[in-house]
């Protein structure tokens, strides 16, 4: 081998050696930077309960999602979309069923109180596992979204064009 194309396998090696490990810190730094633009919302979904098929839901576990800060389509809508999505984990159910979707969503401020008017498509209770309680669920997404945003004071919600009773 001349000594040229030895010093060209030398700096590969020295490049190859160095370059994981750079790649490593900086994807590492990036994410524990919090990311430019991002805010983190909890996202509480029922636990399933293998051990008795007839619960509905014993117990919630929450999920931390990194969302935009200043989405197009408004924080509340974006973080309903992402609760209908339904949860990462395996061991988790979704509220609603995963065909669910946001007919409307807006926040209107009515005698110095922010009201959330949520729709949910008629879709949302289809397709839920028999012994499913819809009313739970729906506490479960009042109490996520009271949760994450503290100025929402009252929360209307339809499903189908139906309105549902707090």
């Amino acid at each position: 081998m001349t000594p040229f194309f030895m010093k060209v396998w030398i700096m590969k090696k020295i490049f190859s050696a160095l370059a994981v490990p750079a790649f490593v810190f900086l994807s590492l730094f990036a994410s524990c930077s919090g990311g430019a633009g991002l805010s983190t919302y909890k996202f509480d979904f029922p636990v399933i309960d293998i051990s008795d098929a007839d619960a509905d839901v014993s117990s919630v576990k929450t999920e931390s999602r990194r969302l935009p800060s200043e989405p197009v389509q408004g924080k509340v809508k974006l973080y309903v979309e992402e609760l209908l999505l339904g949860p990462e984990s395996e061991r988790l159910q979704p509220l609603f069923s995963l065909d669910s979707s946001v007919d409307f969503c807006f926040v209107r401020n009515e005698s110095g109180k922010d009201v959330l008017y949520l729709g949910l498509s008629e879709s949302s209770v289809y397709n839920l596992p028999p012994n499913a309680d819809i009313q739970n669920r729906i506490a479960i997404l009042r109490e996520n979204i009271r949760k994450n945003f503290k100025n929402i004071e009252k929360i209307v919600l339809f499903i189908g064009d139906n309105f549902v009773n707090e």
